[in-house]
């Protein structure tokens, strides 16, 4: 059991290895806690997604099992049938060795597609939060409120958020289709547990810890001069446009 626990803490910082800071993915931090206006006017800023290559290859060596030992089955029946010569030839040795590798390879690239994480875009008028088919659009608004952000869990963080701004959080899927503006919207990557919080789930490269305060710290910069009730889905496209622009 002790085993278990140290493989599990390795494959955790394993993962924390290519965790990245906020300073390194936004150079231009400290003038966009500064003057966030004019920063973002100039375009929006993107904080890319989590690539957990510890998990992935740990999740993805163990998926492999099955389809190694049906290989390894699959081999000893041409090498010796149960009827025949037994058959050692190059071709099935390299067979082997092909298969060998390219399960473990194989089930390692599709757990890591499979945990591949989100992207968080940073817009004049709000956040974008993507991740696979859905898209979270978040007003600066709804991060217009007083207290601090509270990490119960690795992978998640509960935001305070202010109530007025909930009917104004949009959701919509690659298809076009489009969450009812103002529902309690519950998606991988955003959750509105309340109209007083939120929760938000640990899909990017920058930890949650460094996301969550920045977050509230634009909205309460920004909330109260952007427009919210201005915000409007372009559904042929599955994108976000300001309609006062």
């Amino acid at each position: 059991m002790e085993f278990i626990f140290l493989f599990a803490e390795l494959v955790i910082w394993i993962d924390r290895l290519f965790e990245k800071s906020l300073q390194r993915v936004l150079p231009d931090l400290e003038r966009l806690r500064a003057d966030p206006a004019a920063v973002l006017d100039e375009g929006p800023l993107t904080i890319g997604p989590a690539r957990r290559y510890g998990t992935g290859v740990a999740l993805g060596l163990l998926a492999s099992g099955p389809g190694l030992l049906i290989a390894l089955l699959v081999f000893v029946a041409l090498v010796d049938p149960p009827q025949g010569p037994p058959n050692r030839s190059p071709a099935i040795q390299a067979t082997l060795g092909a298969l060998l590798v390219g399960v473990p390879l194989g089930s390692i690239w599709l757990v890591l597609r499979w945990l591949r994480g989100g992207h968080l875009v940073l817009h004049r008028q709000g956040v974008e939060l993507r991740y696979r088919r859905w898209t979270v659009f978040c007003p600066w608004e709804l991060f217009d409120r007083d207290g601090l952000p509270e990490q119960q869990r690795r992978d998640r963080l509960r935001l305070p958020i202010a109530p007025a701004a909930v009917p104004y959080v949009v959701a919509t899927r690659r298809d076009g289709y489009c969450l009812p503006e103002g529902q309690l919207i519950r998606t991988r990557q955003f959750r509105l547990c309340s109209p007083n919080e939120a929760v938000l789930i640990a899909l990017y490269e920058v930890r949650l810890a460094e996301i969550g305060p920045l977050l509230l710290h634009l909205g309460r910069i920004l909330g109260p001069t952007s427009k919210a009730e201005t915000w409007r889905l372009t559904a042929d496209t599955s994108q976000f446009r300001f309609d006062g622009e």
